[in-house]
């Protein structure tokens, strides 16, 4: 199950400024002035070759893979994200959907609607 953790970016511009972690997925949202979701970042594969797919209003989608820097004590860099392939539409999906269906249904909903979304899109 997703866990709410804080807020995204440290400094709150939104009320909906909100970040979700489990040992497989981060999910950060994006509210506008308004209150109204304006975009998501679920990063997914944390445990493997970590990827993000990437929602702004009204941009649209990214999915990237996420480099994490080198892994020394002394020089970790700051993760980046880079120019990734193919969206795992249906493993994504199959494993994020029982860890999100706990958020409230504007968030989960929105999500797994941009999900399939981007997935048609690509098709």
């Amino acid at each position: 199950m997703l866990q709410e953790i804080g807020i995204a970016s440290g400094k709150k511009s939104s009320p909906l400024d909100r970040w979700f972690t489990d040992n497989d997925f981060d999910l950060f949202i994006w509210g506008d002035a308004g209150g109204r979701i304006a975009g998501f970042q679920l990063c997914y594969d944390k445990r493997g070759t970590e990827r993000a797919l990437t929602w702004r209003s009204p941009r649209g989608f990214s999915h990237n893979r996420v480099d994490s820097g080198e892994q020394l004590p002394m020089r970790n860099m700051t993760p980046v994200l880079l120019p990734d392939g193919e969206f795992a539409y249906e493993r994504v999906r199959a494993s994020l959907g029982p860890v999100i269906e706990y958020l409230e249904p504007s968030i989960s909903g929105l999500v797994m609607q941009k999900l399939k979304d981007y997935a048609e899109r690509k098709a």
